[in-house]
């Protein structure tokens, strides 16, 4: 066969394969209900979810935050209430929102991480999020 049938059977496996493994590995919005951030739709590039917290917001906020910033985003911008941030996934841009809101038992932490194109993301935006408030956690339990 010639090298150009060679290198459309290779394209066409590794699309394939890539719409597979976006298809199994992608991440998956995990929470439908009215929240301060706007939801991830029936975007599989989307991962937003509501944690609860016993702490006050305003400490749920801070160890939110400072967790964001460590996490290396490469903007950052505190908003009433949250942040917002960029981070990159190679050459990739996601959008990161978090906001905090007032419980009668603490706390209600919002985060969203959502790529700006494409409409799969091979799960890093639902990996970004349990990283971040998993370092939430581990902030307000240390404090």
């Amino acid at each position: 066969m010639s090298r150009r049938v060679w290198a459309g059977i290779g394209l066409l496996a590794t699309g394939v394969g890539g719409l597979v493994a976006s298809l199994s590995l992608g991440s998956r919005p995990t929470t439908y209900a009215a929240g301060p951030v706007p939801s991830c739709g029936d975007f599989p590039n989307c991962a937003r979810v509501a944690v609860p917290f016993h702490q006050s917001p305003s400490e749920v906020l801070a160890a939110a935050r400072s967790a964001l910033v460590a996490s290396g985003v490469v903007e950052f911008r505190e908003t009433d209430g949250g942040a917002e941030a960029v981070a990159t996934a190679g050459p990739f841009k996601d959008d990161v929102l978090l906001a905090v809101e007032a419980t009668e038992t603490g706390s209600l932490l919002w985060v969203r991480s959502a790529s700006r194109l494409g409409r799969n993301d091979l799960g890093v935006n639902a990996h970004r999020v349990r990283r971040l408030v998993d370092s939430v956690r581990q902030r307000l339990s240390q404090g």
